[in-house]
This record gives structure tokens, C-alpha cells and sequence, in this order.
């Protein structure tokens, strides 16, 4: 009769086993089909990053990525590094009864290169050792900063469980942590550790997640003594906990704070921060804005309710789960409603000249048709070239279609001004039809390529990215084998 393995040998077993799973994932390249190409009339090609069939290198039983609208659009840095938090899978497990027959079991934070589009290696997987020690538990979305020639960083959100038979132990669902990937180094270290008593001033505000630029300078959201939101703080990856700087003052609780409300912050190269909050105003009481601040810390509104427009209307919200903003072409660029109208707009930082990009009732080009929504976040790179996503009907719909006949499209528009479709509704890809697009804030690199969310026609949704015909890759980080 075969002796059973004892617990404590078969728990550092287990460890080792997913020590090298992770080690072994960040250097493998996907055993999979080469990318899907599919060339639209804008002169772009679009690129299959990930998608259900996408496996994780070294893992067994095998496992694969699971994109779906629960997470957000993948990230891209300037030099067209990718990254994305989506689901994981296993093959074995299924839901016969559902009509999405896939289980997740965890999820992932990934890296993709747009110049090796067949690459994904993880950085952090459910369960696998996590940096500092314990193993990862809940993961939130990847904010992402590379340099041109190399290097940057990779920072994510993530608590960490241990065994109760570990000292310290952890439960799962505890207090996350500050994670930052060195790019260049291929390591991952713990920035920060959050607890009540070593993060200024009470935790952090995972609502609004974080952002990093390619110096390494974290900016995030935390809570206050009473637990509400606390305001921003800006934190070099490779510091301490004690170089945390308040960007915003700090308060007591929400009624007496400068800021209320605050949402996801972007940060710029040059140390600058966007970000949207409820802000007592002196002349219109409590009033809504998107707010600007300088690499000296000095701030001001981009707009404020009851500002006017260059649609004509008058600023009421931010549509865009955060502004983005990029240094080099000192435009912070965004999608608002105005008046019940909505549209997209770029601000530029150093003339404050506010313009309009897309309007509700406008033409897209080439005759597309007439934009009826902006949707998710506008994004902005170092030559001032703008990505967005945008629903339209079509100039002559249908009269009894009740608006059935609308339908998504992906654009840019150049610092001329120039707008050109990517992709829409009805192009194929794949091997099916393309019937919606998702970005984030940080979607578009200074080649002019887009990293994207996409959804088909037979119900799989993925990662892709939409690469300029004739236009120069940029450099990528290579994921190097250890």
C-alpha cells in the first residue's frame, strides 16, 4: 500500500510547483497559432494578443486566459509594451448549464509586446508565490510606464494570503499591497505594504486604482482616519514607504476636504496628475470637476460644471473613467457630457485651449456615420495623436430599426486634426465579425498603435492591438528568458 505524502511535505511540494509555473511562465513563449491578422481600409492591421485559447506557458494542468467584460481594456506604454488583468481557466472545468461554459479560477496580471504579438508571459497569477512571501490572492488592474529605449515598470494592486501554519498569517481577502515589475530587470519586489498603521494615511482606495510614468513614480488613492478617501499621493517605486508625498491635502473626513470623491489619477512623464472629484467652490457651492496638477504641485481645473464647451454646450461630467495625460504633447484628453450632449475633448496644458475631437451629432469620416456616444476612456500619445472608441448610426439608418442599426467603431485623429477609422462594427477578424471595442486611458504608443478590447460575432472577446501600415514598430520590451 502507497504511504501517503505528509501535509507539510506536500504543501512546500505545491510551492516549489508554482514557483516554477511563474518563473517558467515569464520566460516561455505561447504555444499557440500564429496571431490573427485582419486589415482594415484605414491602413491598420489589427493583431490578435490573447484571447479563451491563449494558454500560460508552463502551467499544469494547462491553463488559459479568459478576457471578458468584467475586466478592464489592456494598457500600453509609449514603446508599445502591453499589458493586461484578465481571467484564468482550466480546460477540465466547465459549466455545462451556462451558456459561458468557461469557470475562471483565479485571475492574472500579463505582459504583451506588440512587436512579438505570439508572446504573453504572467507576472502575477492566483496562488503563485507572491513578492515578499505568501501567495497572491485578489489582483486588480496593471498600470504600466516604459521607456523608449528599455526599462519602465509594471505596477498592480494585490493582496497576499499565507497559511495559518506561516507567521505572519494572512487570510485571503486581506489588505493589498503596492506591486511594481521592473521591466528592464524582469523582477518583482513589494513597493509598498499596506496596512493600517505604514500607508498615509489609511489604506488604499482601490476605486481608483493608481498609475505610473517611466521614471517610476506611482501616483494612488487612499482612504483617511475615517475611512473615506484621503486624496493622492505620488511614491518612486524604488523608494520607501516614507517617500510617499501628498499630492492633494490630506482631511479629517469628506464634508471638510478639498477633494471628494476622487477618481482613477493618471501621471504623466513630467510628474503631472489628472484626476476628476467633488470640490467646494466658492462662487457655485459644491460643483464637479476634472483637475490638473503641475510637476510643482500647483493645481487647477481643466473644467468645471457649468464651464462652457467647444461644442457650444456646457461641461456637466466626466464621461472617461480617468483623463489621460502624456508630457511630451502637453494634452490631457478626455470624454465628457455637456448639456446632455457627450463628446471628446483635448486640453492642452500649456495654452489652455480647450478643443473639441468628437461630438455627439457629428460626422465620422469617410461617412461612417453620425457619432451617438462616446464610450470608455480617450487616449493620448507624445505626438498628440488621440484613440477613441465611439457608437454611430449610419447617416441614412434604418426608420424602423428603432436604433438596432447603431453600432461601435474604433478611431484616431492625428494633432492635425485628422480622423480615420481603425476598425468597426462588421469587420472581420478572427475567423468571425468584430461587433465591439473597449479602451483605456494609456491605449495608444507614440507609433500610433492602439491595444484594445474586442468582442466577435460568435461571443469570444480578447485582447488586440491595431498596428499603422508603413509606420515604425517601436521598441518593445523583450521579455528575456532567465
Amino acid at each position: 500500500m502507497k504511504q501517503r505524502e505528509q501535509p507539510a511535505k506536500r504543501y512546500t511540494r505545491r510551492m516549489k510547483s508554482r514557483r516554477n509555473v511563474l518563473c517558467i511562465g515569464l520566460a516561455l513563449v505561447l504555444a499557440h497559432a500564429s496571431a490573427a491578422l485582419a486589415q482594415d481600409r484605414a491602413g491598420f492591421t489589427l493583431i490578435k494578443i490573447a484571447d479563451v485559447q491563449t494558454a500560460i506557458p508552463g502551467t499544469q494542468p494547462v491553463r488559459r486566459l479568459h478576457p471578458s467584460e468584467v475586466y478592464p481594456p489592456p494598457v500600453v506604454s509609449a514603446n508599445g509594451t502591453i499589458a493586461f488583468w484578465c481571467g484564468v481557466r482550466e480546460d477540465a472545468i466547465k459549466d455545462i448549464n451556462s451558456s459561458n461554459p468557461y469557470t475562471d479560477v483565479g485571475s492574472g496580471i500579463f505582459l504583451a509586446n506588440s512587436a512579438r504579438p505570439d508572446t504573453v508571459a504572467p507576472v502575477a497569477l492566483h496562488g503563485a508565490p507572491a513578492a515578499g512571501g505568501g501567495n497572491f490572492d485578489i489582483l486588480f488592474a496593471p498600470f504600466l510606464a516604459a521607456k523608449k529605449d528599455g526599462g519602465g515598470f509594471l505596477c498592480f494592486f494585490g493582496s497576499v494570503s499565507t497559511p495559518s501554519s506561516e507567521t505572519p498569517a494572512s487570510p485571503p481577502g486581506s489588505e493589498p499591497h503596492l506591486f511594481a515589475y521592473d521591466l528592464a530587470t524582469q523582477q518583482l519586489r513589494r513597493a509598498i505594504t499596506s496596512s493600517l498603521r505604514r500607508v498615509p494615511p489609511r489604506g488604499f482606495d482601490l476605486d481608483g486604482t493608481g498609475a505610473v510614468n517611466s521614471s517610476g513614480r506611482v501616483c494612488f488613492g487612499t482612504f483617511n482616519e475615517k475611512r473615506a478617501q484621503g486624496g493622492y499621493y505620488t511614491f518612486p517605486v524604488t523608494g520607501s514607504e516614507r517617500d510617499a508625498t501628498a499630492l492633494t491635502p490630506g482631511a479629517p473626513d469628506d464634508a471638510s476636504a478639498l477633494f471628494r470623491r476622487l477618481t482613477r489619477p493618471q501621471i504623466s512623464d513630467a510628474g503631472e496628475v489628472t484626476w476628476s472629484a467633488v470640490i467646494e467652490n466658492a462662487k457655485r457651492g459644491v460643483n464637479y470637476g476634472l483637475y490638473w496638477a503641475d510637476k510643482t504641485g500647483q493645481f487647477a481645473p481643466v473644467f468645471e460644471q457649468g464651464d462652457p464647451a467647444p461644442n457650444g454646450r456646457m461641461f456637466t461630467v466626466l464621461r472617461s473613467k480617468s483623463a489621460a495625460i502624456n508630457s511630451a504633447s502637453a494634452l490631457i484628453v478626455f470624454a465628457a457630457e455637456t448639456d446632455g450632449s457627450q463628446g471628446a475633448f483635448a486640453y492642452n496644458t500649456r495654452t489652455k485651449r480647450m478643443d473639441l475631437v468628437a461630438t455627439q451629432g457629428g460626422t465620422a469620416p469617410d461617412d461612417v456615420g453620425t457619432y451617438t456616444q462616446i464610450i470608455g476612456d480617450v487616449g493620448v500619445n507624445g505626438g498628440g495623436d488621440v484613440a477613441f472608441v465611439a457608437t454611430l448610426l449610419p447617416l441614412e439608418p434604418d426608420p424602423f430599426a428603432n436604433g438596432r442599426d447603431e453600432f461601435q467603431a474604433l478611431f484616431t485623429q492625428n494633432a492635425r486634426g485628422v480622423t480615420r477609422l481603425v476598425a468597426r462594427r462588421g469587420d472581420t477578424f478572427d475567423g468571425s465579425v468584430l461587433t465591439g471595442f473597449r479602451t483605456e486611458a494609456r491605449c495608444i504608443d507614440d507609433s500610433g498603435g492602439i491595444a484594445f478590447r474586442y468582442n466577435l460575432e460568435d461571443g469570444r472577446i480578447g485582447i488586440a492591438y491595431a498596428r499603422p501600415r508603413g509606420a515604425r514598430t517601436p521598441r518593445a520590451q523583450q521579455m528575456r528568458q532567465r
